[in-house]
C-alpha cells in the first residue's frame, strides 16, 4: 500500500511541481483535427476552384491546383503564423494553436473554429515568407 501511495504522490508532485503555463500549452502549435482539418481544406478548395483570379486576389489568395491547399503541420510554420492570427484578430495570447493551410507557395490560411459565428469562420491570410497579414475574410 505504501509503494502505490508513493507513486500517487510523486506524480501529483511532478504535476503541480511544473508550472501551469508550461503544463497548458499543446504540444504543437498547430491543429490536425483530421474532421475539421479536411472540412476546412475542402472549403478553401471549392472557394478557390470556384472563384475568379480578381476575387481571390481581393484576399491575398493566389489561384492554385485544389492539390496545393494542404493542412501546414509543421510547427515550425504555426509557431510563427498563430503570433500573426493573435495580432490580426485581437485575441489574447492564451489561443496558442490553430488550423493553417498552406495555399499554394506564399501564402497561408489561419482560423480557429473557436473564432467566428455560427457556420462562418474568420479566416486570416498571410505571407508565408515574413508572416505579415495580407487580408481577413470570412467564409
Amino acid at each position: 500500500m505504501l509503494g502505490r501511495n508513493r507513486k500517487v504522490l510523486i506524480g501529483l508532485c511532478l504535476v503541480l511541481c511544473v508550472p501551469a503555463r508550461v503544463r497548458a500549452q499543446p504540444a504543437s502549435t498547430c491543429l490536425t483535427q483530421a474532421d475539421t482539418a479536411a472540412m476546412i481544406v475542402a472549403r478553401l478548395q471549392r472557394t478557390i476552384a470556384w472563384s475568379d483570379s480578381a476575387q481571390l486576389a481581393n484576399v491575398g489568395l493566389p489561384k492554385v491546383a485544389a492539390n496545393q491547399v494542404v493542412l501546414e503541420t509543421s510547427n515550425n510554420v504555426c509557431k510563427k503564423a498563430v503570433p500573426a492570427y493573435r495580432q490580426a484578430t485581437g485575441l489574447p495570447s492564451t489561443l496558442t494553436a490553430a488550423y493553417v493551410i498552406r495555399v499554394g507557395s506564399g501564402r497561408l490560411v489561419v482560423v480557429h473554429p473557436a473564432h467566428g459565428a455560427g457556420e462562418y469562420w474568420s479566416f486570416i491570410v498571410i505571407n508565408s515568407s515574413n508572416y505579415s497579414y495580407i487580408a481577413w475574410t470570412e467564409g
